[in-house]
C-alpha cells in the first residue's frame, strides 16, 4: 500500500505480511529506492519485526538477563559467611 503525502509524492509503503494485522512502514533511504527497500524488508520479514532488528533485540535481552543473573550470584556470594 503506497503512502502518499499531501503534495502527492510517494513517501513510502505499508507492508502487511500474512497473519499480521498492523502494517510495517517502509520508506526510502540514502541511495535506496522504495522498490529496493520493499524487497529488502520482504526478504528479511519472518515476523512482525524485520529479522535483523529482531535478532538484535533477542541478543540484547540475553545479555541483560545474563548480567542480572551474574549480579544476583555475586550478591548471594557476598551474603554467605
Amino acid at each position: 500500500v503506497p503512502l502518499v503525502g499531501s503534495s502527492g509524492r510517494v513517501l513510502g509503503a505499508g507492508l502487511r505480511p500474512a497473519g499480521i494485522v498492523n502494517p510495517i512502514y517502509v520508506s526510502v533511504g540514502h541511495r535506496v529506492g522504495l522498490g529496493t527497500a520493499v524487497q529488502l524488508v520482504w526478504s528479511c520479514c519472518r515476523h512482525r519485526v524485520p529479522e535483523p532488528t529482531r535478532q538484535a533485540d533477542i541478543k540484547s535481552r540475553e545479555f541483560i538477563r545474563k548480567d542480572i543473573e551474574a549480579a544476583a550470584a555475586a550478591a548471594a556470594a557476598k551474603r554467605v559467611p
